[in-house]
Order: structure tokens, then sequence, then C-alpha cells
């Protein structure tokens, strides 16, 4: 694994851009139309360029039911009714951007819009375009066939990759290596040598206190005998298998799912929130329970350990327990989070809510992809897998991680 220096990158200078609710409404329309890869100006403009013409255009939209849907709502906030329909924004390329992250690779950073390089990036058609010119003549190379084989790569396959490419493999390889270097090392010792042979099961803790647990298994040969006739069956049993490709799919996976569930708990609170800001301002005097305790000594002990500090915690905080750690951390989340509450539905990494908390959104997933970067997450990650070895990230993207602009987009 690399040990080199850490690298701070200098930022663009800017923040992230802020809409109304009515100009989210116009990006969802141009998005569903499949105008998602444009800059956030010109999707606004296409709509309302086309503002007359907007019901015509559903047949060629790249999501018709959802392009008319998000119409129907901009004709009812146009005849001034109240709207309950919900916006769309999607990470741009999730696995690779938290990879990204992990690493502190600003090449794959820049790619999937962690990083803002001043327009909205496409990852696979710039990785295609640079694949393409590698590969000359041997063969048909299209974009679909690369995005196929970026996204199983990292999650370990090798067998997909070679399926699309089997002439051209080496070049994909080689192209992997060149546009994002450090997520690729890492995929690479994932998907080999921190595999250990004689492990049943893998477990880790991530820091909001969740729990994995992923069983290794293995096929065994059955023989069953049927009328003098021998027929052979086979069934997975939980062993240890000699090689495998399942941990970075896994690690990756069970990231994701933290960062849905803290979208969750930082966007849609609840009382807890107030609770420990009368707290903080010596306002109010409540206590907990024991468990209440408990689960704040075991989520700030995951914050010491890792450097990412779970929203969790907020639900177990009250006087006393409050005592019990250094408050500077708890005070700067509560004044990270939105001033008002609002429902946010996740599939996965795209996010439904209403147009009018667009910006908030946003935001928040900005700053969990800047306290992932300044975390320790990936060796404390690896540690649990029984990999001592440390990696040090060749940049720290954390500051220019603060204007990022598409990376939800």
């Amino acid at each position: 694994m690399p040990i080199v220096a850490i690298t701070a990158l200098k930022t663009i200078g800017v923040y992230m851009q802020k809409f109304t609710g009515l100009e989210y409404l116009l990006i969802d329309i141009a998005n569903n139309f499949g105008l998602d890869k444009e800059p956030w100006d010109k999707r606004i403009q296409w709509v309302k360029d086309n503002d007359k013409d907007l019901e015509s255009f559903k047949n060629k939209a790249d999501s018709p039911c959802m392009y008319a849907a998000s119409v129907d709502a901009l004709r009812a906030v146009q005849r001034g009714e109240p709207i309950g329909y919900g916006i769309s924004l999607d990470a741009t390329a999730s696995g690779t951007q938290w990879l990204a992250i992990l690493t502190g690779d600003k090449q794959a950073a820049e790619l999937c819009n962690v990083i803002n390089i001043g327009s909205r990036a496409d990852s696979y058609t710039i990785v295609f375009n640079h694949m393409k010119e590698k590969c000359g003549n041997l063969g048909m190379v299209t974009r679909d066939q690369v995005k196929k084989a970026i996204m199983t790569s990292l999650y370990g396959s090798k067998a997909k990759p070679k399926e699309l490419f089997p002439k051209a493999i080496e070049q994909f390889e080689e192209t992997m290596s060149e546009m994002m270097p450090e997520v690729w090392e890492l995929n690479k010792f994932l998907s080999g040598p921190a595999w250990n042979p004689t492990a049943n099961e893998y477990t880790w803790v991530l820091p909001d206190n969740f729990h994995v647990h992923i069983k290794v298994k293995d096929l065994v040969e059955h023989t069953i005998n049927f009328d003098s006739v021998d027929y052979k069956f086979y069934t997975k049993v939980q062993k240890p298998t000699d090689t495998g490709r399942s941990l970075g799919a896994n690690l990756i996976h069970s990231l994701d799912g933290m960062i849905v569930r803290e979208m969750v708990t930082r966007c849609n609170f609840g009382s807890e929130v107030q609770r420990v800001k009368d707290i903080l301002n010596n306002s109010l005097m409540c206590r907990g329970t024991e468990e209440d305790n408990q689960m704040v000594n075991t989520l700030w002990n995951l914050y010491k350990e890792t450097g990412f500090l779970s929203a969790r915690i907020l639900k177990y905080l009250y006087s006393d327990s409050i005592e019990l750690i250094n408050k500077e951390p708890i005070k700067k989340l509560v004044d990270s989070l939105p001033t008002k509450s609002f429902e946010i539905l996740p599939i996965h990494d795209c996010f439904r809510i209403l147009p009018n908390y667009g910006n908030d959104l946003r935001q928040q997933y900005i700053n969990l992809m800047y306290e992932v970067s300044k975390s320790n997450l990936l060796n404390y990650l690896l540690k649990q897998i029984g990999i001592e070895a440390t990696w040090i990230k060749p940049y720290d993207l954390s500051e220019a991680i603060l204007n990022s602009e598409y990376a939800l987009s």
C-alpha cells in the first residue's frame, strides 16, 4: 500500500451554488429529460426556454413518467397551488466517490465530482475516452461497456471486465490505474492480498455502531444415489476459502449504508437536536438512562478511533451523559445541521426531498464527504479485517471538498 506524503489541495474559492425551490424543480425536470450531465444553469435555462412546450417532450425524455410528473408539479406551482412533489438528487458514481475520499485519490475525486473542477464531470465518459485512445484497433469500445466494467471491477469482479473486453483487458486495467491510481491500488489489494484464507467470517463496526457480519461461504459437493444412479449437487456452507474478492464490495457497501443513515439522521431529525442545543446553552437540565450513557460512551469511543462522529449520538445525549465527553465536537455537529428538519426518502445514493430543501440536502452530503475525508476510517476498517499496514493518503481532499458542486446532481 502507498506510503507517501500528504499534499493539501487548493480550492477553487467558491462554495456550493444555492438555488430556490422553484429552480430545483426546473433542475429536476431537466434531469428527468436527460440533461443531468449539463451544468446547473443550462438545465434551468432549457426548461425556461421550452416552458410552453414541455408536455410535448415527454416521449423524448430519458424517464418519461418522472418527467411528466415533474412538469405537472411545475404547472401546479405556476397556478399558485402547493405541491407535495419530491425532487431527486443522485450521487455521481457514489462507489468511486467514497473510495476516492477514503484513499485521498485526487484524480478519482475530480472524475466523480467530489472536487469541483468548474464543470459537471462524467467519470464514465472521461474514462471511456481515455480507454478508446489506448485501444486503437483492438475493437469497438462503448461508454456503456466501460461503465459496467468500472462498476463491477471496483466491487472485485475480474470476470465481467474480461467478458466485456476480451481483447483489451490490459488496456482497461492500465486506464483504471492511470485515471484513479489510489482507488485502483486499494481495489487490487482488497481483491487479493487482503484475503485471509483461514477466516470463515469477516466482521467490523462502523462509526454509528452498526455491526457488519459477512460469512465466508464455499460450495460443497454432495452425491445422492437414486435408482442406482449417482447424482451430484452442491450447497453453500460457511467455511474458509483460499481466495475471495468480496471484501472491497462489502466494505464500500457498508459505508454506503452508513452514509444513507447519517443523511436521514442529519436531515430528518427530531426534538433531540433542540434538547442538545438547550443543554449546551445551559438552559435545560435533564437526565438520561444508563442505556443512554452506555451508547454515548460507545459512539464517542468509535469517534476517537475513527475520527468520524456519528449524528446518532445526539439521540442519547442528556445533561449527565454530555459531561462524559468533549462538548466542542458536539457543538460543531449541531451547528452544521439544517435549521429545519425535513423528510428525506433515500433509494441507495439517490435522495428525494421537497424542492425547498435542495440546498440543505446537498450541504449535508458535502459535510459527510468532508468528515469522512478528515477521518481515519479506511485504516480503522482495514485493521478490523486483520490488516495492520497503514494507508497514507497522498492528498488531503478535505478543504477542496467544501467547494464540491456536483457530487449530488
